[in-house]
């Protein structure tokens, strides 16, 4: 990923998750290996961040995603009104962002209500943030996300395989 630019990922959320009595979890695990330095006070080069939303189109959480190039990046710039949009994180940015692998869970409400409101698509936004290093602008990374569900029933892993190998194939026909 470049430094101080934002990476989008897209979460299918199936109607499985909705539909099957019980809780749905989603787990986010981002790892980075930023430059360090010996001194213990702001000893990494470079930060790394996400962000999860429900309910917003891309083209809205790409406008309110705080963009790291400018003095907004530790601000949520989401308005109010759209607060709701934006997903507790459990534990939250604030209590894991001091480290280079970061871990939260968010619960997913398994109802039609859930489902209406926030549709099937989640957002996750990894922020890459420069701080006093200054070689090339380029920070690896590795993001994985993983759904858990409570009731054994729920068929997730072939629902969500499903949706990613519809987008895939869909996007093999567009480049032809």
């Amino acid at each position: 990923m470049e430094i101080n630019k934002v990476n989008i990922f897209e979460i299918p959320i199936t109607d499985e998750i909705y539909s099957k009595k019980g809780k749905a979890t989603l787990n986010i695990t981002l790892a980075y290996n930023p430059p360090c330095r010996d001194s213990r006070i702001d000893y990494t080069g470079v930060k790394m961040t996400y962000e999860l939303f429900r309910g917003l189109s891309l083209e809205e959480v790409t406008k309110y995603t705080c963009k790291p190039d400018d003095d907004e990046f530790e601000k949520d710039t989401l308005p109010k009104h759209l607060k709701k949009h934006k997903c507790k994180l459990t534990p939250s940015m604030q209590e894991i962002s001091r480290g280079t692998i970061l871990k939260s869970s968010h619960r997913i409400s398994s109802n039609a209500a859930s489902q209406q409101v926030y549709g099937d698509k989640y957002y996750l936004a990894v922020k890459c943030q420069e701080r006093w290093y200054s070689g090339p602008k380029h920070q690896p990374y590795a993001v994985v996300i993983s759904i858990e569900h409570d009731n054994e029933e729920a068929v997730l892993y072939e629902e969500v395989r499903g949706v990613l190998e519809a987008r895939n194939r869909t996007r093999v026909r567009q480049r032809s």
